[in-house]
């Protein structure tokens, strides 16, 4: 029988059951994780995108960090929105949730810093009266 792990071998929770984190703990978690709350035991955030593709884009690289971690949150996304909410089923928020948080926000920042290095260009494709960005 094989026997179920948790998380990545980076992660400190791998070869056991997560164990529920304190409020002390959980405050000094968020410290680490901007943008993100707790609401009702529950890790959340929501993140904006300028459009579809991009939104998309993004739910794709955050559910790869989910599954990279044996993890697997509530991901809702729609146009231009996407909200991520982590815990843990049966214990509330572990440390795992915050491990895929911090994850999460290191792929906003990766995303940020690739977009400013985008150029703005026009062409034939595009309409005359807007740029985009490639």
């Amino acid at each position: 029988m094989k026997t179920k792990t948790y998380g990545t071998k980076s992660s400190a929770s791998s070869s056991t059951r997560p164990q529920e984190l304190t409020d002390v703990e959980i405050t000094e978690g968020l410290a680490r994780v901007p943008g993100w709350q707790v609401d009702e035991r529950v890790l959340t955030r929501q993140f904006i995108f300028e459009d579809y593709y991009e939104t998309l884009s993004f739910v794709n690289a955050a559910a790869w960090i989910a599954h990279r971690e044996a993890h697997v949150p509530e991901i809702t996304f729609n146009g231009k929105t996407c909200n991520i909410r982590y815990s843990t089923r049966m214990v509330g928020l572990s440390q795992l949730d915050f491990i895929c948080a911090a994850k999460t926000n290191a792929l906003l920042s990766d995303y940020v810093s690739e977009r400013s290095l985008r150029p703005v260009v026009t062409t034939a494709a595009t309409s005359p009266f807007t740029a985009r960005t490639l």
